[in-house]
């Protein structure tokens, strides 16, 4: 009952491993059991430690900007840190190579006055897209950058 408990944690928690671990051939053996067991506590433990929210560097009220404490603050929370950057590196990098292909695309044309670059209107589509996944500091940012001048 507990290997079950177990194989349906895991085909919740993590999709592949959890039909792995659903296998009556596998699961008949302790040791790949309670390995696959194991793996997805600790896999449940790693993605509950990257998504829990990080907090703030020193009090809401503080008077200013205190880069000592939020160096020491992100240094003792370097894997989320890493595991931000990563993720948003992964969410960013079809659109940036996109966009980079259409610049290319644009400059061999000899980049004429007054066109638009190739599939503008896309990438415009899926930035905006890309700002609402990334969330709100990113829904700021792109809103600071659409402002005309």
């Amino acid at each position: 009952a507990l290997a079950e408990a177990s194989a349906a944690s895991g085909a919740a928690t993590l999709g592949g491993i959890g039909g792995l671990l659903s296998n009556p051939a596998l699961l008949s053996n302790p040791a790949i059991a309670a390995a696959g067991v194991g793996l997805v506590v600790v896999a449940t433990a790693v993605r509950d430690y990257l998504e829990a929210p990080l907090g703030a560097p020193y009090p809401a009220n503080a008077k200013g900007y205190d880069p000592a404490a939020a160096d020491r603050f992100y240094r003792a929370r370097l894997p989320k840190v890493a595991a931000r950057l990563l993720r948003l590196g992964w969410l960013t990098f079809g659109f940036n190579a996109k966009l980079a292909l259409d610049f290319a695309a644009y400059k061999r044309a000899g980049s004429p006055e007054g066109e638009p670059w190739p599939n503008e209107a896309d990438r415009g589509r899926e930035a905006l897209a890309l700002a609402t996944q990334l969330g709100p500091t990113f829904i700021k940012l792109a809103q600071a950058l659409s402002i005309r001048t």
